[in-house]
């Protein structure tokens, strides 16, 4: 009633304006403040701006804070705490970058506390080594003849240095036998994320990948000349010409890159630049081959020749690649009752190439009990990084078309399960033929 009555007299002496008093915007802010008439309180203080001191901006900051406007609600009370100290003011404001995922500031604020109200938190610890995530599986090739199925198994551990810096390392291995060889590759990397101001985190990578490869290549070519005649003679020829490369391919590769990401509002961005550079070592014979059947005919009579003639070449050099890598990649979150949808692309550009722009379009799908996620993927002759996921694509060989789905199942507070499996065709490199792959892997991500 008391709430209705001074309301009523604020409209008739001419509305909620810069003419009420002091007295009449503290009693009003402070019934709304009471009463949790949030939306009132905010539309007070929207019509009397110039009113600012202590307590009027607590009320108002707490009426923002349960509306979920946190970032209106912690300027009220940061504007508050400049104007004298207050614990309330300072724990919401605490609350309210913590809502923002303004790391940074909510740690300044939390620091300075009562011991009282750190307790009354009670915030938990975080482990030193968070989640840990192991993946194996293996792609099965449609076309043994260019290459067979690839072996994978990784192993990903999450360090919690501090509340505001995470570093991830992982190791990979994945060996292949192709119609040229067989290759096995190891893989280290590093991922450090650090949180700074307003929000936006600092990522940074270290991949080193170790590729070592056996050639044993052999491929032939059978020619049939057309026959052509000179006199009474008619010459026909056959040659069958051979490549053969026997030896190994050794690539030392690093990777390394950083950028910036952040939740804005309800989209999610990230800006990268990335170096790759690795040296590739040839140590391999290569043996270039012919032999010539040489038929000639006349009067019924036929007389062959043959000619066979092998050159071959010891190829022992070092090759250099050198490339940076421009990316970002945004995504939009839609919150459901149960779940959500989020739907995002990547693109990268690689600068000293040419056509080397990849687009990489996913859509995500979580709730609490599982979750599922498609992409797609496309990419020429480049290396190529993926934000999200920080998967880094380590292969020369031309992708037409990679789909990928993996789902997640948690099982328990403690332990998820992930299923993935991809369809993709591409070109290998060095024979230059497709093929299609098959893939299937299986992970297990734990919590301490």
């Amino acid at each position: 009633m008391r709430v209705g009555i001074i309301i009523i007299l604020l409209f008739i002496s001419g509305g909620l304006s810069s003419q009420i008093s002091y007295r009449e915007i503290d009693s009003t802010s402070y019934a709304f403040y009471l009463s949790s008439n949030w939306n009132e309180l905010i539309e007070l203080s929207k019509q009397n701006k110039e009113h600012s001191y202590h307590y009027y901006n607590v009320r108002v900051g707490m009426a923002y804070f349960f509306t979920n406007d946190f970032k209106s609600a912690a300027a009220y009370f940061s504007t508050a705490l400049d104007q004298n100290n207050n614990e309330l003011a300072r724990e919401y404001l605490y609350w309210a970058y913590s809502y923002l995922g303004y790391l940074v500031e909510a740690e300044k604020e939390f620091a300075l506390l009562s011991k009282e109200t750190k307790d009354r938190i009670n915030r938990v610890d975080i482990p030193i080594i968070g989640d840990t995530y192991l993946e194996a599986g293996t792609k099965l090739s449609q076309d043994t003849s260019v290459a067979k199925n690839l072996n994978y198994i990784g192993l990903q551990a999450q360090l919690n240095l501090n509340k505001l810096h995470g570093l991830a390392v992982k190791y990979s291995f994945a060996n292949q036998t192709t119609n040229w060889g067989n290759f096995n590759q190891n893989e280290f990397c590093l991922q450090s994320n650090k949180a700074l101001k307003k929000g936006w985190t600092l990522s940074s990578n270290l991949s080193y990948y170790q590729y070592q490869s056996s050639l044993s290549f052999f491929a032939d070519e059978t020619i049939q000349g057309e026959p052509f005649t000179v006199g009474t003679f008619t010459i026909d020829s056959l040659a069958v010409l051979s490549t053969r490369y026997i030896g190994t391919l050794n690539q030392n590769s690093l990777f390394v890159g950083t950028g910036v990401k952040k939740w804005i509002n309800k989209f999610f961005v990230q800006g990268q630049v990335h170096h790759y550079a690795s040296a590739n070592t040839s140590n391999y014979f290569q043996i270039l081959g012919g032999e010539y059947t040489y038929n000639v005919s006349s009067n019924g009579f036929t007389n062959s020749s043959q000619v066979g003639r092998f050159d071959t070449t010891f190829v022992d050099t070092i090759s250099k690649v050198n490339t940076t890598q421009l990316g970002f990649s945004i995504d939009y979150l839609i919150k459901a009752k149960k779940f959500s949808i989020q739907p995002g692309l990547q693109m990268a550009y690689a600068i000293s190439d040419t056509n080397r722009f990849s687009l990489v379009p996913q859509l995500a799908i979580n709730c609490e009990k599982w979750g599922l996620q498609l992409s797609y993927l496309q990419k020429k002759e480049q290396s190529l990084y993926l934000m999200t996921g920080n998967t880094l694509i380590n292969t020369r060989n031309n992708i037409d078309y990679r789909w990928g789905l993996t789902t997640r199942f948690k099982l328990s507070d403690k332990l998820d399960l992930y299923l993935t499996g991809q369809i993709d065709q591409q070109k290998d490199f060095f024979s230059l033929q497709t093929y299609n792959t098959y893939s299937f892997f299986t992970g297990l991500n734990f919590r301490l």
